[in-house]
């Protein structure tokens, strides 16, 4: 009941007449055999008379003033323009263009000849009409009343049918299918079988193995073999890396001699181990520069207390 009451207080103050507001229904009994309207269509039915009370509404229009003040008074022209004169280009393309006749478009109807016999069918004629409008629709309510409890609570149960979801079908059953029975592959047959391995009757000793045939003691290497064997010649800067000895300096180092400066370097600073007291011995001795002393005039200025009002 909120909403058409703030509906309306909208509508008032747009200044929408008491005949368009929203009318209130408190009567729980009755039954409308009607469409329910959500509230996105209540919305829309509102924005439409709100926008057509906007558009019957006067357009504001601001008026120029008139006489234009820019285009008024006498105009100056130059003396180029009193003077000027057209050119003879300017006075052949001022010429109208001469078109012959036989580019002349002929006028062919808009409507064929077989359209202009066709009869329209009431069908066409029927969706040519424009769609109504919700608002213009007269709508025949129905209100009946339940005139016991037990056509109510009938009514309600058929409510809980019609208003349950629908529930998919259930898919066809597929037809069994036929099992292969299992077989043993004429394959794994033989590769079932253990491997038939004989025995090696050609086993040698120990040492059988580790001695030396008579054949190779009298083998000839050939001269490929021979050349094959000497080993590659390296390149000078190969050889000076590989023979580099970084220890070879330090022989060099034994024999340095340090100089005086380097001696005087070498040697620690020899610091006065820190005072563990500021105490004078002799609290009345006086530094000799310090009797010498004088204020330059900065510090003179500097000494002075500052002055605060």
């Amino acid at each position: 009941m909120s909403y058409h009451s703030d509906e309306n207080e909208f509508l008032r103050a747009l200044g929408v007449p008491s005949d368009g507001l929203q009318k209130e229904f408190s009567n729980p009994v009755v039954c409308k055999k009607k469409k329910t309207t959500t509230s996105y269509d209540r919305y829309m039915k509102m924005y439409r008379r709100i926008r057509i009370e906007m558009l019957s509404r006067p357009m504001c229009r601001k008026l120029r003033p008139w006489p234009n003040p820019k285009l008024e008074g006498p105009f100056e022209i130059s003396r180029a323009a009193l003077k000027a004169k057209l050119t003879d280009r300017l006075e052949y393309l001022a010429i109208p263009k001469q078109e012959s006749d036989s580019w002349k478009s002929y006028y062919l109807p808009t409507v064929s000849r077989g359209n202009k016999i066709k009869t329209i069918s009431d069908r066409l004629i029927t969706l040519s009409n424009p769609k109504p409008c919700i608002d213009d629709m007269d709508e025949n309510i129905v209100s009946t009343r339940f005139k016991s409890k037990n056509e109510w609570l009938a009514y309600m149960k058929k409510l809980k049918i019609f208003g349950a979801p629908r529930r998919t079908p259930p898919s066809p059953l597929q037809p069994k299918r036929k099992k292969k029975p299992l077989e043993t592959m004429t394959r794994l047959e033989p590769l079932s079988q253990p491997v038939n391995r004989p025995l090696n009757m050609n086993e040698k000793t120990y040492e059988e193995l580790y001695t030396i045939k008579s054949a190779v003691l009298k083998y000839n290497a050939s001269d490929r073999t021979k050349n094959l064997a000497v080993a590659k010649q390296l390149n000078e800067e190969t050889l000076m890396d590989i023979n580099y000895n970084p220890l070879d300096k330090l022989i060099n180092a034994k024999k340095y001699i340090a100089t005086d400066r380097i001696k005087e370097l070498s040697t620690p600073k020899v610091r006065e181990t820190p005072k563990t007291f500021d105490v004078k011995a002799d609290a009345f001795s006086v530094n000799p520069n310090a009797l010498k002393a004088w204020c330059s005039p900065r510090i003179k200025r500097l000494a002075k207390p500052i002055i605060r009002d």
